[in-house]
């Protein structure tokens, strides 16, 4: 059976970022990996980086991942900007250059957008796949597949709204799912809300 590591980004001491009436990012991305998690256990074994409000360091979050031996790797957050009004948008990313990350993430990234088609998108096409590259310790401390996703800009009254709303959070854990199970090549194809 495959095994799926998730970390819902920040926690414990570290909120992340916060909407305008202090929706914390910790918390939204631990319900969303709580979600992607319920969604895997019946065909994958899926574990977290951290079940509750709890900190841990960039460098815990891979190296847990890396002693379970994880086939894919997904950390999940929720985006900031100086614009206070104007940023919306999701992004996901993987390292700089080309290997199976690009997979995981255009898997994921595709299944998000059919879950979101009025969603802005930030992606680049330069190399060929919809993933954006960047050097974050997270993602750059594993030995797999792995990818960081960035659900919506939480800092704006629009996205704060958009991500506060559980049955948004459901559809993003379900394109999350997915496209990890469509990445192991794990049937079923779609998962089910």
């Amino acid at each position: 059976m495959k095994t799926v590591y998730l970390d819902p980004g920040h926690g414990g001491a570290d909120p992340g970022a916060l909407g305008p009436s202090g929706l914390r990012e910790s918390d939204m991305a631990l319900d969303v990996c709580l979600r992607i998690k319920k969604l895997l256990d019946p065909y994958v074994n899926c574990f977290l980086t951290r079940s509750d409000d709890r900190f841990l360091t960039l460098s815990q979050r891979p190296a847990i991942a890396n002693k379970g031996e994880a086939d894919a790797f997904l950390s999940y957050h929720f985006n900031a900007a100086e614009s206070p009004n104007t940023a919306s948008s999701w992004e996901i990313f993987t390292t700089r250059g080309q290997n199976r990350s690009d997979k995981l993430a255009s898997a994921i990234g595709v299944e998000h957008a059919k879950q979101f088609p009025d969603q802005r998108k930030r992606q680049d096409w330069s190399d060929g796949d919809l993933d954006k590259e960047a050097g974050f310790a997270v993602i750059r401390g594993t030995d797999h597949p792995s990818c960081l996703m960035e659900g919506e800009f939480i800092h704006t009254v629009h996205g704060e709204a958009m991500i506060k709303n559980p049955k948004n959070r459901q559809k993003m854990a379900v394109a999350a799912a997915t496209g990890i199970l469509n990445f192991l090549g794990v049937t079923p194809t779609t998962c089910k809300c």
